[in-house]
């Protein structure tokens, strides 16, 4: 099975001056084991959200996650939890 596991609790905090469609970050817990944190939520201008995991970069221009998913299918149930939860936070996301 390619995503074996389950996300059980997202919270989302809300950017005050969104921009550059940046909407806010969300936090997940996987398992209720594992927490993942400033999870970056973005909107384009066709109303669909992504997900920027965190990262860091290298003087040299490298970028090293801290995290992310490595399926499209494990991308896919971050980004539906998320949505699910920032759907029940903000009506006007819609």
């Amino acid at each position: 099975m390619d995503c074996d596991f389950t996300i059980t609790e997202v919270k989302i905090r809300l950017a005050d001056e969104p921009r550059g469609g940046l909407i806010g970050w969300a936090s997940c817990v996987l398992n209720r084991t594992l927490f993942f944190d400033s999870i970056a939520v973005f909107r384009n201008e066709h109303g669909e959200f992504s997900l920027s995991f965190p990262k860091k970069s290298s003087q040299h221009g490298a970028e090293y996650h801290f995290f992310k998913p490595i399926t499209r299918s494990a991308y896919q149930r971050f980004l539906e939890a998320i949505v699910k939860s920032l759907d029940l936070t903000r009506k006007d996301l819609r």
